[in-house]
């Protein structure tokens, strides 16, 4: 049973990735939180992988996938929160920003949007933002047991 389900997983990946690559979006294969079997993935922030690339990687078995930020996928810029009161206080605070398509992770949320000016990634306390040379964990992904699951379906949205 557990073999079935690491079968489900690994083509829900395949099949998200592949229609991510079609929309102009850069995904890569990830081993729980990093890049799958010693993937260079840096390449992918330039360049988008090639259809024959995503079917060799998806040979192998992969239980989540990572979305490459920034330019290279149409200039999306996520917020990730790990902290949930952070998270509250923001959406509060920046309403309009907080009706985009948002992730819940296994400490707090994913907050996307989307940037015409490069924005390079960042840490802070309890929350990250990840631009240009950063990635992260796509919705539908299974880490550790938990799933990312999408909490709000809405477009993205841009910052002016």
């Amino acid at each position: 049973m557990q073999n079935s389900n690491i079968d489900i997983q690994n083509e829900n990946c395949a099949n998200i990735i592949k229609t991510l690559q079609q929309q102009g979006i850069s995904a890569i294969p990830l081993n729980g939180k990093r890049p799958a079997f010693t993937l260079k993935w840096k390449q992918y922030q330039h360049r988008l992988p090639t259809s024959v690339t995503i079917d060799n990687w998806l040979r192998q078995k992969v239980a989540s996938y990572g979305i490459i930020c920034g330019r290279v996928s149409g200039g999306i810029v996520v917020i990730d929160f790990d902290c949930p009161d952070l998270y509250q206080r923001f959406v509060k605070k920046f309403q309009n920003l907080a009706k985009t398509y948002t992730v819940q992770t296994r400490r707090g949320y994913h907050l996307y949007l989307k940037s015409h000016i490069p924005i390079p990634s960042r840490q802070f306390k309890n929350c990250d933002v990840k631009g240009e040379g950063g990635y992260v964990v796509g919705a539908g992904s299974v880490v550790d047991n938990h799933q990312y699951a999408v909490m709000l379906d809405r477009p993205i949205v841009e910052l002016a």
